[in-house]
C-alpha cells in the first residue's frame, strides 16, 4: 500500500512574496519617518532667532551649504542660546565627533551642541571677524538632535524587516524542499 504525501500549494510562494513586499514597505516607511524627524530651523547670522523647545534635550548647531560642497566649520561665528525668562545664556559646546548629513542638495556639518530646557529661547549669533570673511552659500541651522530618535526608528523597523525576511526565506525553503521531495517520489 503506497503512502500519499501532501504537497504544499504554490500559494505559499505568494505568501513569501507578500512577506518580502511587507518587509520592504517597513524599511521604506522607517526611512521616510526618520527623515521627517529632522527639524532644523534657520538661524540669522548675525542676529537673533526665536525658538520654542518642547522637551529637554540636546540641540545641534549646524552649518549647511546648498552649492554641493561640504561646508567648512566657521570659526568667525559665535552662537549662544539666551533664556529670556531668566536672562541666562548657554554657550554652544564643540562636538567631539561632528555629525555630517546630506538631504537632497543640502550638505551639513554640526558645529556644536547645547542642552536646553523646555521653554522659549533666543539664538544669538555674532560675527567675531568682519562679515566679508563668511562663505557665500553657507547657512546656519539649529534643531533637536535627531540621532537618538532616528536610531530607535531604524533599529525597531530593521528588526521587523529582518524577522519578516527570515520568515519568508524559511517558508520558501520549506515549501521548495517539500515540493522537491514529493516531485522525486512521484
Amino acid at each position: 500500500m503506497g503512502s500519499t504525501r501532501l504537497t504544499p500549494s504554490r500559494a505559499w510562494y505568494m505568501l513569501v512574496g507578500i512577506l518580502i513586499v511587507l518587509a520592504a514597505a517597513v524599511a521604506a516607511g522607517a526611512l521616510i519617518a526618520s527623515i521627517r524627524q529632522i527639524d532644523f530651523r534657520p538661524v540669522t547670522v548675525p542676529g537673533e532667532t526665536d525658538i520654542n523647545v518642547l522637551a529637554q534635550g540636546t540641540w545641534l548647531v549646524c552649518i549647511e551649504s546648498t552649492n554641493g560642497t561640504t561646508p567648512v566649520l566657521d570659526d568667525g561665528v559665535q552662537i549662544e542660546f539666551l533664556n529670556p525668562a531668566t536672562g541666562t545664556t548657554v554657550p554652544m559646546r564643540e562636538r567631539s565627533f561632528p555629525l555630517t548629513y546630506r538631504l537632497g542638495g543640502t550638505r551639513g556639518v554640526s558645529m556644536g551642541d547645547v542642552t536646553l530646557l523646555p521653554g522659549s529661547w533666543v539664538v544669538v549669533s555674532t560675527l567675531l571677524e568682519d562679515a566679508s570673511a563668511r562663505q557665500a552659500g553657507v547657512d546656519f541651522v539649529v534643531g533637536p538632535d535627531p540621532v537618538e530618535s532616528i536610531t530607535w526608528t531604524m533599529l525597531i523597523s530593521g528588526v521587523i524587516a529582518v524577522a519578516l525576511c527570515s520568515f519568508a526565506l524559511g517558508t520558501w525553503c520549506l515549501v521548495f524542499m517539500l515540493r522537491w521531495r514529493n516531485r522525486r517520489a512521484a
